[in-house]
């Protein structure tokens, strides 16, 4: 079963095989995003809830029993039809709490660099995914970011863009909980 077929399960209340961090339950669930530089632009996809557009890193929910490198890589693959080589650095954890003190939502991803094909039009078989496109720099302020990182990403191509990569030493961004 695709992932993609599984999130539209849970959301239909319908739960095949183990579970995922898509189900409702007790526990946070886990996401990991990657953030893809190409030309000093990050990689964003575009998705809907409801009325409501956002963009984000692309990544998704962490199944049970699956890596966080290989959850990136698969989602990688499904989001953008790219494939990538994750580094294990974590560059931030962010925590996502909904105001009713994460009753509805908890969610806690990791973003982690990765690297791979750069095409400049990506596309995505994901019907979830409406659009894969690069942003700059002066393009993050004006984009619905969830979650809300547009700051750090800007730092980080910042980063990229004076260094030529981000260094090694380079601290993890702790957010905390945002949204509650």
């Amino acid at each position: 079963m695709t992932n993609s077929t599984r999130k539209r399960n849970v959301l239909a209340g319908q739960n095949e095989g183990s579970p995922t961090t898509h189900d409702r339950r007790d526990t946070p669930g886990i996401r990991v995003s990657g953030l893809l530089v190409r030309d000093d632009r990050a990689l964003l996809v575009r998705q809907a809830k409801a009325d409501t557009t956002y963009w984000l890193l692309p990544g998704g929910g962490v199944d049970r029993g699956e890596s966080l490198q290989e959850a990136l890589v698969r989602e990688f693959r499904e989001e953008c039809s790219l494939e990538v080589e994750v580094d294990r650095r974590i560059l931030a954890v962010v925590e996502s709490i909904s105001p009713d003190r994460g009753a509805t939502r908890h969610l806690i991803q990791m973003i982690l660099p990765v690297r791979g094909q750069t095409p400049t039009a990506p596309a995505s078989a994901d019907p979830a995914v409406l659009e894969v496109a690069w942003f700059g720099v002066k393009d993050l302020d004006q984009l619905r970011l969830h979650p809300p990182i547009n700051g750090a990403i800007t730092d980080w191509l910042r980063i990229i863009r004076q260094r030529g990569q981000l260094p090694s030493d380079l601290p993890c961004l702790l957010t905390g909980p945002l949204w509650s």
